[in-house]
């Protein structure tokens, strides 16, 4: 058979389909077969059913080569009328999406690995459409669109529009840097006007109390500088029955108005609120003072009464206590402020105060909510006490979530459309926030048409900003038609209201592509990403559903997180993308990773550790608006690390290591029987599971062998801290552990040892117990408690510890620090002291010398984020593939030699005696 090759597919993805003998040999090299010259092509697949080789990749010149190989060459039908040989099919071709963010590219008989060579670190293939996918942006390299690449007119002048698009007007960057990081207007000074002149101020309708961190992060997200790091609030009222604690005791505050209701008038700023002014000290209530954590005594300027009809909330807490207030109040929490309305029971704690004398002051403690109670048409007064030195009282007063800011920013924009995106828990939060705060409508034009503003917000004095009043549900009472349409995966996708907010979840986004579609057509112009942490990886289908809605967003896009990255600078990619400052701040896509990551042997991206310091200080100027948590809480008490290495017994750990060298050698062995050769430690590595899972059993192996040296440093720090006589412990001890079989063994021991009061807290533990343990722990009653890293370090409170141990460790620098907010939070009164226990010649070494460089990592970019876990760290700095990829290569080396093979025949016999 004569080799025949004709042409299929279309001009934008031809095929080559190869006809030949299976002997045939080159044209013009003898002893050369064609098959291998087929092989040689970049892509290139055998159908069996046609008995044909397609080709998709040829590389350059294709026509010589095939017609110098012998091929008889059809050009195809009328698709290929206007080619002249198949040289034209080579240059790949690029379409324009019709967000007009993203171009497609087919690389044609280029090939893949040539046309990704063209593109760089900014492609990604799409392998079901066979094409890559790339930011418009990134088509241009300094300022000419790339080379061997076929782009229309259209898509070069869309790549210039998005390169020279403007985060922040230069007319007043610094002003918004300045704000960004901000703490109140002293420190904001004129260039808060400044912005304010030029962008606009949160509107005297917005329903929700802003500290002055909150509106100053507002006022520069809204001026593009729109990926708010930090967190947020305050608010009012309570029913008359509660009780106000004052200086000369408890009292109902209806009746501190009932005995001075001839001193009251109608409130001149407000509709059916009447106001009494309080002398200097005429009520001394006991309030919490934001800037120290501490409650102390506080005298009030007014008392405020508002008739009401709505939705209220009954509180439990399991200290006995319980208030009912309108869903806008706010608790104090161990992790900031929560409304009434989002408060869970079972989950929440409430910070109250320590009982104190009139002079002294006292830090909070916290109680866990019970039970959570709505009673949908409350009808009666409403009550409030005005605190000007604190803004808040013993039932009142409050810090939020960084909601707060980015519904301010949208509020600031003056937004019709608004779609907010978060995680499925967070949904009905984000309904609530966005009813509490007047935006849905606004949104809808309803202020001052269905909705009557009662009492105007007004800014404060130091930045922050007074809550507006209005009836939630309107003048009449009722609002059925609120233009909030939260999607759930439930029920039916309702009708998007004409103007308004949607809210959605991320897995929606990527499982429901018509919702997608919808949202696009709908235009938001303002986006709001609440976590926006959850899109750090580029070709994950949540990040590119939610990447190309942000492409829709007409005005604004908000990203929120608390955690930016937890690893290399390569996370950010996708999140600055979706906030619009990846092309206009950085580059683009490819320029980003090319300056601050490389790639290591397995082409997973790692930082360059020189250039953080500089993004660090881009992303501070120039991206998000970022406090500290010792900017906004400066009263937390210090923590205190320290890693104590230990010499342990090796004889376990070595049998787990061989344990692991054997299993990985298995699998080598397998693949040199199929193959007919070794393989390479990057082929082995693509077929064994992921590296942290690998590595589970060294990890653990380390944890057991620490069990005895842990267990007997418990004992003694409950021996040196606790009095024979003593009815709780004052200083009881967290002990942090990963894995059950270690959290088991050393509940064995300390049992054995016959140390009293132990509890464990572990994956297993139910809810209710867990709640058991924690109230024990706090009140007390639990002297050691056994924790698990990743059961128990978020969502809890255990701040009667304030010295811990970390038998075992965690990869992930964040996942550290959360563990030891557990204790390091509001309500601890004692500095923090922790303590690492790593074993010599273990994994150890090389975990916490990870540790140590991913904190440092995560310092250089996220400034002030306690990132730096581990101290004094002695292993060579590795990540966890590299450290794997040291096993496997033993592993080979070892099934080559023999070695594993006499392990396993070792065992066996073992085994069988």
């Amino acid at each position: 058979m004569k080799a025949r090759l004709r042409i299929e597919g279309t001009l934008r993805q031809p095929e080559l389909h190869a006809a030949f003998d299976r002997e045939a040999e080159h044209a013009q090299k003898p002893g050369h077969s064609l098959i291998d010259f087929i092989k040689s092509m970049p892509s290139r697949r055998w159908s069996p059913e046609d008995g044909e080789w397609i080709i998709t990749g040829t590389g350059i010149n294709p026509q010589k080569r095939f017609t110098r190989a012998g091929f008889t060459i059809d050009l195809g039908d009328d698709e290929f009328a206007d080619i002249i040989d198949l040289d034209d099919l080579v240059e790949p071709v690029s379409k324009l999406a019709k967000n007009k963010r993203e171009v497609f590219i087919r690389p044609r008989l280029l090939g893949y690995e040539p046309t990704l060579a063209l593109l760089g670190l900014s492609a990604s293939w799409d392998r079901d459409r066979q094409r890559f996918t790339i930011p418009v942006a990134d088509i241009l390299r300094a300022g000419q669109p790339i080379e061997g690449i076929d782009f229309d007119d259209e898509t070069i002048e869309a790549a210039r529009d998005a390169k020279g698009r403007v985060r922040v007007d230069e007319a007043v960057a610094e002003s918004v840097t300045v704000l960004a990081s901000a703490k109140d207007s002293a420190e904001a000074g004129e260039h808060m006007n400044e912005l304010i002149g030029h962008v606009g101020d949160v509107p005297d309708w917005f329903g929700l109390d802003l500290f002055a961190y909150q509106r100053l992060g507002a006022l520069a997200a809204a001026s593009g500088q729109g990926y708010i790091a930090d967190e947020p609030g305050l608010g009012k009222c309570v029913v008359g029955q509660s009780r106000v604690e004052t200086i000369n005791g408890g009292h109902e505050i209806q009746r501190l108005w009932a005995a001075r209701q001839r001193r009251s008038y109608v409130d001149p700023d407000g509709d059916n609120g009447e106001l009494i002014d309080l002398s200097d000290n005429e009520i001394t209530v006991l309030s919490v003072d934001a800037s120290t954590g501490q409650s102390r005594w506080a005298s009030a300027s007014h008392l405020y009464r508002q008739s009401y009809r709505g939705r209220m909330f009954t509180i439990d807490a399991d200290n006995g206590t319980r208030l009912t207030c309108s869903p806008r109040h706010k608790f104090l929490t161990p992790s900031g402020w929560k409304v009434a309305s989002a408060i869970v029971a079972g989950t929440d704690e409430i910070c109250v105060p320590n009982h104190l004398d009139q002079d002294a002051n006292s830090n909070t403690t916290s109680v866990g909510v019970t039970s959570v109670h709505e009673t949908q048409d409350f009808r009666g007064f409403i009550y409030d006490l005005t605190i000007p030195s604190t803004c808040s009282y013993v039932a009142e007063g409050m810090w939020v979530h960084n909601t707060r800011s980015a519904l301010a920013a949208a509020a600031i924009v003056k937004p019709s459309r608004v779609v907010v995106v978060g995680p499925p828990v967070s949904l009905t939060n984000w309904e609530r926030e966005t009813t509490f705060s007047g935006l849905a409508h606004a949104c809808a034009g309803a202020i001052g048409r269905d909705v009557t503003v009662t009492e105007p917000g007004q800014p404060k004095d130091d930045g922050g900003f007074s809550a507006a009043h209005f009836p939630i549900h309107g003048d009449d009472g009722e609002f059925e038609n609120l233009p909030i349409n939260k999607i759930v995966s439930s029920r039916k996708v309702k009708d998007f209201p004409e103007a308004g907010i949607v809210i959605v979840s991320d897995d929606m986004l990527r499982s429901r592509p018509q919702v997608l579609s919808d949202l696009q057509k709908w235009s938001p112009e303002v986006l709001i990403v609440d976590e926006i942490h959850r899109q750090k990886t580029w070709e994950a289908g949540k990040s590119t559903a939610v990447r190309r809605l942000s492409y829709a967003s007409q005005k604004l896009t908000i990203g929120l997180s608390g955690t930016p990255l937890d690893g290399s600078p390569d996370q950010l990619a996708n999140q600055l993308e979706i906030t619009g400052h990846l092309s206009p701040v950085f580059g683009g896509k490819d320029a980003f990773l090319n300056e601050y990551c490389s790639r290591n042997r397995f082409n997973a991206f790692m930082p360059v550790k020189k250039k953080l310091p500089k993004l660090g200080r881009i992303l501070d100027a120039h991206v998000w608006v970022r406090r500290t948590k010792g900017d906004v809480l400066p009263f937390l008490p210090k923590k205190t690390r320290r890693v104590e290495w230990i010499d342990v017994p090796m004889r376990d750990y070595r049998q787990a290591h061989r344990e692991l060298l054997m299993k990985i050698g298995e699998v080598a062995a397998e693949f040199h029987e199929t193959e007919g050769r070794w393989p390479s430690v990057e082929a082995l590595m693509a077929e064994l599971p992921d590296p942290i899972s690998l590595s589970s059993p060294l990890r653990q192996a380390a944890g057991m062998a620490k069990v005895d040296i842990v267990s007997e440093a418990i004992a003694e720090h409950l021996d040196s801290t606790t009095d024979a006589d003593d009815d709780t412990y004052d200083r009881p001890l967290i002990t942090w552990v990963h894995h059950k079989d270690v959290a088991e063994a050393m509940m064995d021991k300390l049992a054995a040892e016959k140390v009293p009061d132990v509890r464990l807290i572990s994956g297993k533990t139910g809810p209710d117990e867990r709640d058991d343990i924690i109230d024990s722990f706090q009140a007390g009653g639990v002297g050691v408690l056994i924790a698990s890293i990743t059961a128990a370090n978020t969502a809890i409170t255990l701040t009667r510890s304030s010295d811990m141990i970390f038998a075992e460790t965690d990869w992930r620098p964040p996942q550290i620090s959360q563990a030891e907010d557990r204790a390091a939070r509001i309500g601890q009164t004692r500095p923090v002291i922790v303590t690492a226990y790593a074993a010599v010649d273990t994994l150890d070494e090389r975990l916490h010398a990870s540790l140590e460089t991913k904190g440092s990592i995560l310092e250089d970019v996220v400034v002030g984020g306690d990132n730096m876990v581990t101290t004094g760290t002695q292993g060579t700095a590795m990540s966890l593939t590299d450290i794997i990829v040291d096993v496997v290569d033993q592993a080979i080396i070892g099934e080559k030699k023999g070695k594993l093979a006499q392990w396993r025949a070792e065992r066996a016999t073992a085994m069988a005696s």
